[in-house]
């Protein structure tokens, strides 16, 4: 698995325009207005969501409005969501690095 994604409604649609022509751009939304802005862009792959951060910022109604914009979109994924280590406290291993913590979850997943 790997990330590799832009917040694109953050840049100016003529810079955008340049980078498409040489790059294929994974954009991410932020919230409502910026999933919203995703999806008028061209030449991107779009990604609507609200992003973790963001959460405790939205309106009522914005996860279920987010969520028509996707069902009825062509956007191939959902983004920007998640678990975020700002959230999440990271744990010593032996070596000295930091870790995630293994989370349970139901169905197919079992760990992170």
């Amino acid at each position: 698995m790997f990330d590799n994604h832009v917040h694109c409604h953050e840049f100016p649609r003529e810079e955008l325009e340049d980078y498409v022509k040489e790059w294929t751009l994974a954009c991410v939304s932020d919230d409502l207005q910026s999933s919203r802005k995703t999806l008028e862009l061209e030449g991107v792959i779009k990604c609507l969501g609200i992003h973790p951060w963001q959460v405790e910022k939205a309106e009522p109604g914005d996860l279920e409005a987010v969520l028509r914009l996707i069902e009825r979109s062509e956007a191939p994924c959902i983004g920007e969501v998640g678990l975020d280590r700002r959230f999440v406290p990271t744990a010593s291993t032996s070596s000295g690095s930091t870790s995630a913590p293994s989370l349970s979850w139901p169905g197919s997943w079992t760990s992170w």
